[in-house]
Order: C-alpha cells, then sequence, then structure tokens
C-alpha cells in the first residue's frame, strides 16, 4: 500500500502544482488580487488518539505507548474561495507510523512490529471571519489581509492499512523471524475540524500554518489474546481508534 499512495502523492501533485498553472497563466499576474482558487502543501506530525480496544491491547502486551506512532504527515490541497467569507476545499492527507516492541511478559525472544497507514480524503468548508481581502462587503473588495485566520470543518473517508508482526528471536540464525503476521484494511467515514492562519509572502505565495483534528475508527481482525507459553493465539474483532490531531506548516500558491 505505500507504493500506492507515493505514486498517488505524485500524481496529485502534478495534478494539483502543474495543470493549474498551465491552465491559467495570467491569473496570478496580480500578487495580491481576488484569486478565486489556491493549492496548497502543508507538511507536520500526526499525532494517534489510540482510544480503542486494539491500541489498549498492545500497551498491555508491549512495551509501546500511542506516542510512538506520532510520525510525519504530508497533505495536498486544492481551495475554492466562494466569496470574502467562505471558501471550499478538497484534500489528501499521507501518514504511515510504525513501531518496533518488546512483550511485557518477559518474553525477551518475542517482538511485535506494528505499522500503521492513513491515507484521508476530506472536504471541507472554511470560514475566514476578518474576511480574506481588505474592504467591506462579500466580494473582492481589495489587497489581501496581512493575515487571515480561518476555521473549518469536513467530511470524507479514511483509507487505512494495519499490519502486525510477531516475531521470534532464532539464536541458531542470530536474528528474528516470523512467528505470525497479519493485515487489515478498509474504508471509514471521518470528520475533521482545524483552525490556521494564512500569511501572504511574496507573488501570489503565502504561508499556511494549521492545526485539526481527525475523528475515525474501524474494526480491525487480529489476535485478541496471546499466549507464548503455549504459543496460541486467539483472533478477534476489535475497535482500532483513527482519529488524531495533526500541525501543520506548509505554503499555497493563488491562481
Amino acid at each position: 500500500m505505500r507504493r500506492s499512495l507515493a505514486r498517488l502523492a505524485a500524481l496529485a501533485a502534478a495534478a494539483l502544482f502543474l495543470v493549474p498553472a498551465g491552465n491559467q497563466p495570467a491569473a496570478a499576474a496580480d500578487p495580491h488580487g481576488p484569486a478565486r482558487n489556491s493549492t496548497s502543501i502543508k507538511l507536520g506530525v500526526f499525532v494517534p488518539e489510540g482510544d480503542s480496544e486494539r491500541w489498549e491491547f498492545n500497551e498491555d502486551i508491549l512495551n509501546s505507548d500511542t506516542d510512538d506512532f506520532d510520525d510525519w504527515a504530508l497533505v495536498l490541497e486544492y481551495n475554492r474561495q466562494l466569496n470574502n467569507y467562505l471558501a471550499i476545499s478538497a484534500e489528501m492527507m499521507f501518514y504511515n507510523g510504525d513501531d518496533h516492541s518488546h512483550f511485557r511478559l518477559g518474553f525477551d525472544d518475542f517482538r511485535q512490529d506494528t505499522e500503521l497507514d492513513l491515507l484521508p480524503l476530506m472536504a471541507s468548508i472554511l470560514w475566514q471571519p476578518a474576511g480574506k481581502y481588505r474592504g467591506g462587503g462579500g466580494g473582492y473588495p481589495g489587497r489581501m489581509r496581512t493575515v487571515v485566520p480561518y476555521l473549518g470543518a469536513g467530511v470524507g473517508l479514511v483509507f487505512w492499512d494495519y499490519e502486525t508482526r510477531v516475531q521470534v528471536y532464532s539464536p541458531s540464525h542470530g536474528h528474528y523471524h516470523n512467528f505470525h503476521r497479519d493485515t487489515s484494511d478498509g474504508a471509514a467515514p471521518a470528520a475533521m475540524a482545524l483552525l490556521g492562519v494564512e500569511i501572504p509572502l511574496r507573488g501570489p505565495a503565502a504561508l499556511v500554518v494549521e492545526a485539526r483534528y481527525l475523528w475515525a475508527d474501524d474494526d480491525v481482525f487480529g489476535v485478541e489474546e496471546l499466549d507464548l507459553n503455549g504459543a496460541s493465539l486467539l483472533f478477534g474483532v476489535e475497535e482500532l481508534d483513527l482519529s488524531g490531531a495533526s500541525l501543520l506548516i506548509g505554503g499555497s500558491f493563488r491562481f
């Protein structure tokens, strides 16, 4: 799935930044003008909430914590300005987090590698309470404000992939080998809230700083109980929390 996500990210970047620039070269001539469209790329950290049975099971049996999955996130976004106060956006986020932990039960020869991939596809509405451009009314009366705060809310789908690999150390070979491997994937409905600021730079570019929270969860099939003495596994379906907070910084380009 990671290879597919990388290809999708490359295609999305080309669509967001190359195609619009080629179709409307004259729109960005006025660096402070009433551009209705923008694309942005944001980089930051995604912090999973970890409030579900699957996360709690891992924390109970492993020397692992939800914080171990705090990792980089990339967001690609397209915005359409409706008027001076409202905009709509479509975006995708890429996240990959992993952890390598030993079991708490005293079985030093066993460890578990866990990996989580998220691809949220979201549509949002953004409210700029002070207006994006100077002046009154709902149109585009003048230059872009020095600082443009905004609030937003959105809905969409989170495509996810969750993989665990229980490994045992082999003294004769001198390395770990897989004792059990389990993968699950799916798509879950999601909601999002965000707030941020946009600060115009030279020309049509702007700096964007944003904080957001994503709500989503799904069911995952995997190990529900583990007996390493008897080398036995009990499988079941548990809730997997896909929610989390993000802090992002990036740039936007108006056209």
